[in-house]
């Protein structure tokens, strides 16, 4: 993840920018949520690890959006 993109994040809004490649992203949503897990998730990679990890931190009944780039299949 390339920090000018997280910086951009924080610019639009997040409250909370997380560096996979230098954090591990589920433990940090589960410290900061105290185990609850995310009210709401934003998958924009559509790695099968990013999307593994989305849906582990997202609470019960949490909203996910998945933001991948889409595939054009003819």
């Amino acid at each position: 993840m390339l920090d000018g993109k997280l910086e951009i994040a924080k610019k639009l809004g997040a409250d909370v920018i997380i560096n996979a490649a230098k954090q591990d992203p589920v433990q940090v949503v589960a410290e900061l949520t105290r185990g609850h897990g995310a009210d709401v998730v934003v998958e924009a990679a559509g790695s099968e690890q990013s999307i593994n990890q989305a849906t582990e931190m997202i609470k019960h009944n949490g909203k996910f959006v998945w933001s991948a780039p889409s595939l054009l299949v003819l």
